[in-house]
């Protein structure tokens, strides 16, 4: 049993009343019940309802207004975002999009919540605007609806920009979902900010970039060229020359796949290419009848190299192979039970983006620390997800200052086009004012970020970062270790 509230045009909040009802069937996905009004008021737009009631309300198919959460995005910050809609009619929403039921997804969500409450903390931006987070979760999940994880980025995107007026969102985070999102979002004012998405194919959604047409799509995460080229580079490095490369076929796995394809063709070097769906046992079986084959690069999330690794452990085709894995894997959730055995994790390699260092790194680390009680660097990816955060409130107080409204993605992206030059600013709380002063009054500044350097490139949008190769120490539980480090310098130039 559920309690929804409903509400009409021309009440006062204080006057609407609240119907106890057990929840409907949901008519369509992250959709709400149609229930009973007391006011034949019509309203003609999403806006109009939040305008008068609050946070959350929609304008239904039946043109009145309804108090609609979606069941996927229910962790907010502040924590009474949807009990009090009234509350928090002046808060910029920003949407978080992430498989919640994934703890590096979760720790990333907890990353944007931190800038979140750093910038209310020192009194917002603008008019003293503050931010409200809402995350939503694209794990497949019956207890939820029967989306497919493309299906729930789509519709979270739309809820959290159509509904809540998100004019950004930070995620999705794997690019298959960010690329569905993207498509699916048509022209609709909002900018996806994603921390970890890393498929190549993402720089040609859009077409060169300028200060009168930003592009809408974003991310802090640094291209797969770099991480192929570092994957290349370690494969040379030990003699390796006739590699499988089992890919899931989406558009990070088969991206990477490809990158490593055209990449590994030096004298004497191949690569045999095999990919797959949500299954890749037929695939592994291939790779497991050739003897030839004496390294198997893995790409695919998690959850599936995990399956790899067990998969690897019980067939005897596999002993003496090399076992490399990509960036999705670099997480605690890599040793999460069913586990693979001690021996299996000392033959693997795999890569990730560079961990931060420095003082900017050290702020992040500690507030995390400080908020969540566990280190951020078990998980991959997190101090992306708090420099995408950062980025975008800094674009949007930009854009409100200097283009009219911090509610326009276009508008944020503008801004965010601004944070690669100009006065150096360390992100973190002292130099909250400092970069609001010079980016309200137009200036534009220099952000170095937890990750790494955020410069972009003003084309593409794209930024370059270090690349490092890691091996997993079983000495006492299995954790992550870094073999070698690969600047962007150098994978440039590769």
């Amino acid at each position: 049993m559920g309690h929804v509230r409903v509400a009409t045009l021309g009440r006062s909040l204080a006057g609407v009343l609240a119907f106890s009802l057990p929840l409907c069937a949901l008519s369509a996905l992250l959709g709400s019940c149609t229930l009973s009004r007391v006011d034949r008021q019509r309203c003609q737009d999403h806006g109009e309802c939040r305008a008068a009631f609050g946070v959350g309300y929609a304008c239904t198919e039946t043109g009145y207004c309804e108090h609609q959460i979606a069941p996927r995005c229910t962790r907010t910050h502040p924590v009474d975002y949807f009990e009090n809609p009234a509350e928090y009619q002046s808060y910029m929403p920003l949407g978080v999009i992430v498989n919640r039921s994934l703890a590096a997804h979760e720790a990333r969500a907890n990353a944007v919540q931190i800038v979140a409450e750093l910038a209310n903390s020192q009194g917002g931006f603008g008019d003293r605007e503050r931010v409200a987070v809402v995350v939503c979760t694209t794990e497949e999940n019956a207890a939820l609806d029967d989306a497919t994880s493309a299906e729930a980025a789509v519709a979270s995107s739309h809820w959290l920009h159509d509904v809540l007026g998100a004019p950004a969102i930070v995620g999705p985070a794997a690019s298959s979902l960010v690329k569905a999102a993207f498509e699916a979002l048509g022209d609709r004012d909002l900018v996806l900010m994603s921390m970890s998405a890393t498929s190549a194919e993402l720089t040609t959604l859009e077409p060169p970039a300028s200060d009168d047409a930003p592009g809408r799509l974003w991310r802090t995460a640094v291209p797969d060229t770099f991480q192929a080229r570092a994957i290349i580079a370690d494969l040379r490095s030990r003699g390796q020359t006739r590699v499988a490369v089992v890919h899931q076929d989406d558009t990070y796995g088969a991206g990477l796949g490809a990158e490593l394809e055209e990449g590994f063709t030096g004298p004497g070097e191949s690569v045999v290419r095999l990919s797959y769906g949500a299954d890749p046992r037929s695939a592994l079986e291939a790779v497991a009848a050739d003897a030839t084959l004496t390294e198997v690069v893995f790409v695919g999330a998690v959850d599936q190299v995990r399956g790899f690794l067990l998969f690897v452990s019980g067939n005897s085709a596999f002993d003496g192979r090399a076992l490399f894995v990509t960036d999705t894997a670099a997480s605690v959730d890599l040793f999460a039970a069913p586990a693979a055995p001690d021996a299996v994790y000392a033959r693997v390699r795999g890569t990730r983006a560079g961990a931060p260092t420095g003082s900017v790194n050290g702020f992040f680390r500690g507030s995390y620390l400080f908020a969540f009680q566990e280190d951020p660097d078990l998980f991959s990816f997190v101090a992306n997800a708090y420099d995408a955060a950062f980025m975008v409130i800094y674009g949007a107080a930009w854009a409100a200052a200097n283009d009219g409204s911090s509610r326009s993605g276009r508008s944020i992206a503008r801004g965010m086009r601004q944070l690669s030059a100009g006065l150096p600013v360390a992100l973190g709380a002292t130099t909250w004012s400092t970069a609001l002063t010079e980016l309200e009054a137009g200036r534009p500044i220099d952000l170095a970020g937890a990750s790494g350097n955020l410069d972009v490139d003003p084309l593409t949008e794209e930024m370059t970062g270090d690349v490092e190769v890691w091996t997993i120490d079983v000495s006492g539980a299995p954790r992550i270790v870094v073999d070698q480090r690969y600047s962007a310098a150098e994978l440039s130039a590769l």
